[in-house]
């Protein structure tokens, strides 16, 4: 087998009769969304995967040989406004998201253990509006996708505010372009140095 597959999930891809699930796990900043393709709350791994029809399925997920980094884009449909703004306000980029396919004994229990067929980072959502049925679709890149990704990163104070608000640790980078070498006050140097003169005190007396 070319994956690491548990006894007991071999011996349902093998039987003559499979109910298949497909789970889905998208992290987002401040929660993690949870569905399956079936109808009905699905526990798995301690984790509740809601079944309301919300998850409509993904592309095709297809494995190249030459390391070919492919993505895969999931459609949610039906969600609530609370959800589409919780997608939409938060900030879902680079962060995990995860397919996995399993299979249902004959209780509609998940059979262990589902194996992930795919994961990658979340990109940007696209919003289809529609007051009754919107339809969200995230793309979910292939994690080499990452290595060729232009870093746009600056280290700035106002670039590192953008992520922590109140973070100092950039306040005096703009001022070491100017810098002079010398720590400590700076000096002005149209000013000369005056010296100070001292006077030592004579001792003793003449006899």
């Amino acid at each position: 087998m070319p994956r690491d597959l548990t006894p007991e999930f071999i011996a349902q891809l093998e039987s003559g009769t499979v109910i298949p699930a497909v789970l889905l796990e998208l992290n987002f900043e401040s929660t993690i969304l949870r569905l399956w393709n079936g109808i009905g709350d699905l526990t798995y791994d301690g984790d509740l995967y809601l079944g309301n029809g919300w998850f409509q399925g993904f592309d095709s997920i297809k494995e190249e040989g030459d390391l070919v980094p492919k993505g895969i884009n999931v459609t949610l449909t039906g969600v609530p406004s609370g959800l589409v703004s919780l997608v939409l306000s938060q900030s879902v980029e680079n962060q995990v998201g995860k397919v996995f396919l399993g299979f249902l004994d004959a209780s509609y229990q998940i059979i262990q253990d589902p194996f992930v067929v795919y994961e990658g980072n979340l990109d940007v959502p696209e919003l289809v509006e529609d007051s009754e049925n919107p339809v969200i679709t995230i793309s979910i890149e292939h994690s080499l996708l990452d290595l060729d990704r232009q870093r746009a990163n600056r280290y700035t104070q106002q670039h590192q505010r953008t992520f922590f608000p109140s973070d100092l640790g950039f306040e005096y980078v703009d001022s070491i372009q100017t810098w002079d070498g010398r720590w400590g006050e700076r000096k002005d140097p149209t000013k000369k140095r005056k010296r100070k003169k001292r006077r030592g005190k004579r001792r003793g007396g003449r006899g």
